[in-house]
C-alpha cells in the first residue's frame, strides 16, 4: 500500500470527470441524453442542432413541460431528478432518464447553459455550468420548453477529445440517435441540423392514442424517411402477443439485408438498447432466408417495465429481461409468421409500448391479468396452403429505384430455357426479358429443394422414398450410438435408418424426388449437427437437417447438366416463393439488365 501513497478522497471535479466519462463517450452521447430528456418531459417537437461534430456546439430545444425557475439550481446537480423518488421506482422506471446524471456529467465537461419557461409563468429562466462550476439563475425570454446548449465538449479533458473521430463521423452519429428516437416516437416531431444545414426531418404524425394501425403506419413513414424507399418497400409487418410480451415491429428481407447488425433497431417500452440475444434469435428466425446475412428490422419489445431491467450501465444501451426465453419466443415466432407468409397475431387492446400524447402511461395488464386475453398462436391453426408464400416475392419496386440486383421469379418464368451458355459446368447465363441472369446451378437447386422440403414439412410430413437395396454406412461406436438416438427425429426428414451388424446402420428410405441425392454424406452431415446442437431448439435442428438434405441432393459445381436438366431447373425455380439466395445466404442469381449491359459498353 505503502508504495502507491496515501489513501484519499478524491476530490468532486475529479469525480465528476470520471463519471462523466462513463455517461459521455462523444457527441452523440450528448445527444442522446439531452433529446431523453426532451422526450421525458412530454414534448411534441425537438429540434438539435449540431457543429463542429458536436465539438463546438450542441443545441437540443423542446416544447415540453419545462423547468420551474425555482428548480433550476438543480438542474445541473449530480444525482437531482424528477423521475425517481425511492429505490422501488428502480423496479419499474417508465422514463427514458432516471439516473439525474445527465446535465451534470455533461456540465462537467463542457461549457453547457439551460434556458427553460413552465406553461404560465412570468419569465424563462437561466443557469450555467461551466466545467463543473454552476452560476446563479438568472431570468430569460423563452415560451414554454427547454434549450440545452452545450459548448466546446471536452474543453477541460483533452484525452477525450483526441480520441473523437472526424466532424462528419461524429455528426453521423449523432444524427442517428435522433433517427432511432424518431423510429420510436411517430407522435413527435424532430429536426436536425449539421453546421446549418437540415440532415433529418420527421414532422409529427396525428396517430390514433391506441395506437394500432396508424401508429405502425406513422413508424413505417418515420423508416422511409430515415432509411429510404427501397428499405421501406421491403419491410413486412410483424406482431406477436403473449401474456408476458408484445412484439411489434417490420422485417425486411434478401434486399435490405446486410452482411452486420447495423440493420436491426431493437426498441425496449420506447428505449434503444442493443441486446445479443435478440441479434441471436434474428439471425437463426431468418437463416433459411438470408444464410449468413443478417435482416433489416426494427422491433419494439413491449412488457411490464418490472420485468426489465434498465439499470445496467450508465449510458443505458443495455437491458436484463427478467424472463429472456419468454422475448426469445415471441420474436422467434413473429419473425417466422412473416417469413411463412401468415398474417400477424392480433394486438391487445391497445399498443403496450410508447403510446401517443394521452394514451395512459401504465401496464394495467401486468396488474390485472383477468383482463388479459391472449391471442390464439396461428402456428396452431390448421395450413390452408401447402407451400407458404414469401412476402417479397411480389414486391414492387420504387418506380425510381436501379433495377434489383438479385433475380425476380418474373424473370426467371420469362426466360427461354433453349438460350443458355453453360459456363464451366458451375454457371448458366440465360437470356430474359429485359437482360441477362447469370445462374449458380448449385445454389440455386440447393434452394429448389430446400423449399421443396419445407414445403413438405409444414404439410405434414416428408415424403419417403424406399430404396430397393439399403445403403449400408460404417460407423465408428460413438456415432453409431448418436444415429440410434436420432432415427426418430431422421425419419421426419424422410430417412429411415437402423442397426445392421455391430458398426453399420442401414438407410432404407430418403426424401423422395431427390435424386441427386449423396446419402453417405448427408448422414455425416446430421451426425455432425447432432453433436453440434444438442442443445439447441428441435425446430432449429430440424431447419438445419433440412438445410443439409437440401444441400446434399443438390447438383455440384462441376456437374454436367443436360439440357432437359437444365430446362427443369429453371422451371422448378420459377415456382419459387423466396428464392434470392441459397440456405447458406449465396446468391442464386445475378441479374444485369440491358440498361447496364449498355452503360457497361458506353451505349447510349
Amino acid at each position: 500500500m505503502s508504495a502507491l501513497g496515501t489513501i484519499r478522497v478524491l476530490p468532486r471535479l475529479v469525480i465528476d470527470q470520471i463519471a462523466a466519462g462513463e455517461v459521455v463517450e462523444r457527441p452523440a452521447s450528448v445527444v442522446r441524453e439531452l433529446v431523453d430528456n426532451a422526450l421525458d418531459s412530454g414534448a411534441t417537437q425537438v429540434d438539435v442542432e449540431i457543429e463542429a461534430g458536436g465539438r463546438t456546439r450542441i443545441r437540443v430545444g423542446d416544447d415540453g413541460c419545462g423547468i420551474p425557475f425555482e428548480e433550476l439550481p438543480l438542474a445541473f446537480a449530480s444525482h437531482a431528478t424528477s423521475k425517481l423518488r425511492s429505490i422501488d421506482d428502480l423496479d419499474h422506471v417508465a422514463t427514458l432518464g432516471f439516473r439525474g446524471e445527465a446535465l451534470a456529467s455533461i456540465g462537467a465537461i463542457s461549457r453547457a447553459r439551460v434556458r427553460s419557461a413552465t406553461e404560465g409563468a412570468r419569465h424563462a429562466g437561466e443557469i450555467e455550468d461551466e466545467g463543473g462550476a454552476i452560476g446563479e439563475p438568472r431570468p430569460a425570454a423563452r415560451s414554454r420548453g427547454t434549450d440545452v446548449e452545450v459548448l466546446d465538449l471536452f474543453y477541460n479533458v483533452p484525452a477525450r477529445r483526441r480520441f473523437l473521430k472526424r466532424d462528419a463521423t461524429e455528426a453521423g452519429h449523432a444524427v442517428d440517435v435522433v433517427v432511432r428516437q424518431a423510429l420510436a416516437r411517430p407522435e413527435v416531431g424532430f429536426r436536425v441540423r449539421v453546421d446549418g444545414n437540415v440532415r433529418f426531418e420527421a414532422p409529427t404524425a396525428s396517430v390514433s392514442a391506441e395506437g394500432g394501425a396508424s401508429f405502425m403506419a406513422a413508424r413505417l413513414e418515420r423508416i422511409r424517411r430515415a432509411f429510404g424507399d427501397d428499405v421501406a418497400d421491403d419491410l413486412r409487418e410483424m406482431r406477436e402477443v403473449a401474456h408476458n410480451v408484445q412484439i411489434e415491429g417490420f422485417l425486411g428481407g434478401p434486399a435490405s439485408a446486410r452482411s452486420d447488425a447495423s440493420g436491426v433497431h431493437l426498441f425496449v417500452n420506447g428505449r434503444f438498447v442493443r441486446d445479443r440475444a435478440v441479434l441471436a434469435v434474428l439471425r437463426e428466425a431468418t437463416r433459411d432466408v438470408l444464410g449468413a446475412r443478417q435482416p433489416f428490422a426494427v422491433l419494439f419489445v413491449s412488457l411490464d417495465p418490472a420485468l426489465v431491467d434498465v439499470n445496467v450501465h450508465p449510458a443505458k444501451l443495455e437491458v436484463r429481461f427478467r424472463m429472456q426465453a419468454d422475448v426469445a419466443a415471441a420474436i422467434h415466432r413473429a419473425v417466422r409468421r412473416v417469413l411463412e407468409g401468415r398474417r400477424p397475431a392480433e394486438p391487445g387492446s391497445a399498443l403496450l409500448g410508447l403510446r401517443p400524447r394521452g394514451a395512459p402511461s401504465s401496464f394495467a395488464w401486468a396488474r390485472e391479468p383477468e383482463r388479459v386475453r391472449e391471442t390464439p398462436y396461428l402456428d396452431q391453426a390448421p395450413m390452408t396452403d401447402v407451400t407458404p408464400a414469401s412476402p417479397w416475392v411480389t414486391r414492387s419496386p420504387s418506380p425510381a429505384a436501379e433495377p434489383a440486383r438479385l433475380l425476380s421469379t418474373a424473370a426467371i418464368a420469362a426466360a427461354r430455357p433453349a438460350r443458355f451458355l453453360r459456363i464451366n459446368d458451375t454457371f448458366l447465363a440465360v437470356e430474359c426479358a429485359g437482360g441477362l441472369e447469370l445462374l449458380d446451378q448449385h445454389a440455386l437447386h440447393e434452394r429448389v429443394n430446400f423449399e421443396r422440403l419445407k414445403a413438405q414439412q409444414i404439410a405434414g410430413g416428408i415424403a419417403r422414398q424406399r430404396l430397393l437395396v439399403p445403403v449400408v454406412i460404417d460407423l465408428p461406436a460413438g456415432d453409431l450410438a448418436l444415429a440410434e438416438e436420432a432415427a426418430p427425429r431422421w425419419r421426419d426428414l424422410g430417412l429411415e435408418v437402423d442397426r445392421f451388424g455391430p458398426a453399420s446402420i442401414a438407410v432404407r428410405s430418403v426424401p423422395a424426388g431427390l435424386k441427386h441425392l449423396r446419402v453417405q454424406d448427408l448422414v455425416a452431415d446430421l451426425l455432425s449437427l447432432e453433436r453440434e446442437g444438442r442443445r439447441a431448439e428441435p425446430a432449429s435442428l430440424l431447419e438445419d437437417a433440412l438445410h443439409r438434405c437440401a444441400c446434399r441432393a443438390s447438383v455440384m459445381a462441376g456437374d454436367r447438366l443436360s439440357d432437359d436438366e437444365i430446362a427443369e431447373l429453371l422451371q422448378q425455380a420459377a415456382a419459387l416463393p423466396a428464392d434470392q439466395t441459397c440456405p447458406h445466404g449465396r446468391p442464386t442469381r445475378i441479374h444485369l439488365s440491358l440498361r447496364e449491359l449498355e452503360r457497361a459498353f458506353e451505349r447510349g
